[in-house]
């Protein structure tokens, strides 16, 4: 019995160790850098592991190095360079905003990635960013609005199937084909709010919905299975509970 205890002990110390040595450590800048810290624990990348020196360079595990030019350190990019920047992870969106109007009108105080998406506290896009609150900032509201009307009815199928899709991971299905396919479906349609272009939106939204349309049939093949496989879970139990119930009676007239 002891050895038994003493290998389950070892076993899970092994399982926790072996967690803890895929966790990656805090960068060493957010000891200094508190306020930027703070939005970065808030942020998508912080969600998706995307740390300090992914953007600005450096070493984030030593602090002699940490602003070390050796270490690829960058520092705090100039406006001009954020799209670039940005480009480097999304490229598609820095595509369709190098042809928009927001960056062919850009001048000094023109906008770029960082004017919507701030700078450390980046949330995960969807259609709420087109807001007067925000748009209305820099300009009138009415051409994002437009944009954001042509875009609202794809951005609600998006939505359902993002849902939906961590539904059936959580459920323990093979869904990284479909995965795949679908953040590709989803993130050509979010990088074509940079474009700024409410006819060329319109034109892509409707080719995009047939996309999305092909990986809602295989989502729905899964989710077929899924309730199948749920329904046959509980006749298995009520036969089991039939079973030990029938048992139970049986014993009490012997």
């Amino acid at each position: 019995m002891k050895k038994t205890l003493l290998l389950i002990s070892a076993m899970l110390l092994l399982f926790a160790a072996s967690g803890m040595a895929k966790e990656q450590p805090y960068p060493i800048c957010i000891k200094c850098h508190v306020k930027q810290a703070a939005d970065w624990k808030q942020s998508i990348h912080y969600e998706n592991g995307t740390y300090c020196n992914n953007c600005h360079g450096g070493n984030p595990n030593d602090a002699a190095t940490a602003m070390s030019p050796d270490f690829g350190f960058i520092g705090v990019p100039k406006k001009k360079d954020i799209p670039a920047l940005c480009g480097k992870c999304h490229v598609g969106v820095e595509k369709n905003y190098l042809m928009s109007v927001h960056n062919i009108a850009k001048n000094e105080n023109g906008p770029e990635c960082a004017t919507c998406h701030t700078y450390h506290k980046q949330k995960k896009a969807n259609i709420s960013l087109f807001s007067r609150d925000l748009c209305g900032k820099c300009h009138e509201y009415d051409r994002a609005e437009r944009i954001k009307n042509a875009m609202i009815a794809t951005e609600n199928i998006v939505g359902d199937l993002d849902s939906r899709i961590d539904d059936l991971n959580s459920n323990g299905y093979n869904i990284a084909g479909i995965k795949s396919i679908f953040f590709s479906v989803r993130n050509r349609f979010h990088s074509l709010t940079h474009v700024v272009d409410v006819k060329l939106i319109e034109g892509e939204t409707s080719n995009i919905q047939d996309n999305l349309s092909k990986v809602d049939k295989d989502v729905r093949v899964l989710e077929k299975r899924e309730s199948s496989r749920k329904k046959f879970g509980v006749v298995f139990i009520g036969l089991l509970l039939a079973g030990a119930l029938a048992v139970a009676l049986y014993r009490r007239v012997l």
